[in-house]
């Protein structure tokens, strides 16, 4: 009824089946699919719940923002960046929620070694004619995984959606560098939106 209030159009299913297949069937319908992170399952049975997330954010090619229980409304959006091409999709994505919610957009870039200004040079560059305040922010990489380093930072600055882009499908570079979704979303108390 809320989002009727504010003109929007959404729509609610009630399906039977596997959860992923079916979500994984009737979500490439659709710009954007949002979940829970953690169901009554989890809450019920912690350390049990979100055995759906991998196939979905694995098979899903539409944005799909996940979201905790707590959380109703958008107190601002955090993209992390590292210039590849699924993070361009994130800033854009993230973009328009932020449009869409009225806050503002922070681009992040988590660095070891103190560069990537220019990377987020070129984000910036990407948001021209934006409706919203769109920042940057360069944060040192502090032990641990980048995606618990962009949690931190976003909680810090009182944002409850993180955007990142999901790599494709190398199982190496998922070892590598596709950690930071499965952190996030296993761990993270914010909004999870993840773009292919």
């Amino acid at each position: 009824r809320d989002a009727e209030i504010q003109g929007l159009t959404v729509d609610t299913l009630l399906d039977h089946g596997a959860v992923t297949e079916r979500v994984l069937h009737h979500g490439k319908l659709y710009d954007l699919v949002i979940l829970g992170i953690r169901g009554e399952t989890e809450e019920r049975f912690e350390g049990q719940g979100g055995g759906h997330l991998e196939g979905i954010v694995r098979d899903l090619g539409v944005p799909t923002l996940f979201v905790p229980h707590d959380i109703d409304s958008i107190t601002g959006v955090v993209v992390g960046y590292d210039g590849s091409e699924n993070a361009a999709k994130a800033v854009r994505a993230g973009l328009s929620l932020a449009q869409d919610a009225g806050v503002g957009v922070e681009i992040v870039h988590v660095t070891a070694d103190g560069t990537g200004q220019e990377l987020l040079d070129q984000a910036v560059a990407s948001c021209s004619g934006a409706s919203v305040t769109v920042g940057t922010s360069l944060i040192p990489r502090e032990e641990g995984r980048r995606g618990a380093n962009l949690v931190k930072w976003a909680v810090s600055h009182h944002a409850n959606v993180l955007a990142i882009g999901k790599l494709g499908q190398s199982a190496m570079r998922d070892f590598l560098y596709g950690g930071v979704v499965d952190h996030v979303l296993s761990s993270s108390p914010l909004m999870v939106l993840i773009v292919r």
